[in-house]
């Protein structure tokens, strides 16, 4: 079975393999977190209507490939969203900051932009992660309530 993810699964990984839906905002993703033997997974979020499980995990794979030829620290990842890169800017970002809320507890995956997805959306989404970030670490040490 190609899209069975336990089929995928060999001695390297994947690590974990994710379903997101969020129907609110049409949002149907899948996130493969290959291989973090070393570091965190680093991969695009790409944008296309006919994603597949196997594509994902292919294209994962060949990010744990390339990191380890290049000598990065960091394992090979990647998400496909299913939907349009055609879509109005506004539809775009709002599928990938659902993504990026369906991913926010995650340590094992850096994700960036893709086929389909755009400097900008990420931009956007990884500047209100840091504000909310940097707001988090000074209530932790008292200096902002």
């Amino acid at each position: 079975m190609p899209g069975d993810p336990v089929a995928l699964a060999d001695e390297w990984g994947p690590k974990a393999v994710l379903h997101l839906h969020r129907p609110s905002v049409g949002l149907r993703a899948i996130l493969v977190i290959d291989n973090v033997a070393l570091g965190p997974a680093i991969g695009g979020v790409r944008m296309a209507p006919d994603v597949t499980l196997v594509e994902c995990f292919r294209l994962a794979r060949a990010m744990s490939l390339k990191n380890a030829a290049a000598g990065l620290p960091h394992g090979g990842g990647k998400a496909v969203i299913a939907g349009d890169p055609r879509r109005p800017v506004e539809e775009r970002e709002q599928l990938v900051r659902a993504f990026a809320r369906s991913i926010e507890g995650l340590v094992d995956y850096i994700p960036g932009p893709d086929m389909g997805t755009d400097e900008t959306a990420m931009a956007r989404d990884a500047a209100l992660r840091l504000a909310k970030d940097r707001l988090r670490r000074a209530r932790a040490f008292g200096r902002w309530r």
